[in-house]
């Protein structure tokens, strides 16, 4: 639970809590003075962002909202409003602020702030390696292909089997998109997308399709 006082918090992924907001997104909205009203996964019900709108028009207090989601809202093809002008957006990183730098959580309180310290803003700078969040949560979406490769054969992996598979291609992916930002001098996020797009164009070559 976030650990703000006055805050209450609601997740988008449950079914009669999405019903419920659909139905009165105003209603759902609403919050006493003081209070910080966390919405997760916002860009299933966008409507919500229409009501936010009208009330941050009202009243333009800092911490009145925190948003959540797992798609930018820029890109939403179900989202007509991305507030903009009226929020700040911080991408979540895979470790909190405090974890990088062995301190007590701090993240949430100078967000609302907008103070955030040089210690937040230099961590490339000081060597910390930072692993994409999409390449460090690969090893679920190829969990999936694996769970697929077996219902088709019929096969029934154990643990280890399934352990041996999937760390050769974990290893693989990392020294790759590692030697791309060494070599080409870049972040490892875009690294990982560079290398990502470099396989399909060759896969598309492979194919009979040149780019």
């Amino acid at each position: 639970m976030v650990s703000l006082e006055k805050c209450r918090r609601y997740t988008l992924d449950a079914k009669k809590v999405r019903e419920v907001a659909a139905g009165d997104p105003y209603g759902f909205v609403k919050h006493v003075a003081g209070e910080t009203l966390v919405i997760d996964e916002i860009q299933k019900v966008p409507e919500l962002l229409d009501a936010i709108k009208i009330v941050v028009d009202r009243d333009n207090s800092k911490g009145q909202y925190l948003l959540t989601g797992s798609s930018n809202l820029h890109f939403a093809k179900t989202v007509k409003d991305s507030l903009a002008g009226r929020l700040g957006r911080i991408r979540l990183r895979p470790l909190s602020y405090g974890e990088i730098n062995g301190k007590a959580p701090s993240f949430l309180a100078c967000a609302f702030a907008r103070e955030f310290k040089s210690e937040y803003a230099d961590i490339d700078k000081r060597g910390i390696i930072v692993v994409p969040d999409f390449l460090a949560n690969s090893g679920g979406v190829i969990g999936s292909y694996f769970e697929w490769v077996q219902d088709l054969a019929g096969f029934f992996w154990t643990e280890e089997e399934y352990n041996n598979r999937l760390v050769p291609i974990m290893k693989d992916n990392f020294k790759r998109v590692w030697d791309y930002s060494q070599e080409h001098n870049v972040k490892m996020r875009r690294a990982a997308f560079l290398v990502a797009i470099k396989r399909v164009a060759d896969g598309l070559k492979l194919k009979g399709f040149f780019l």
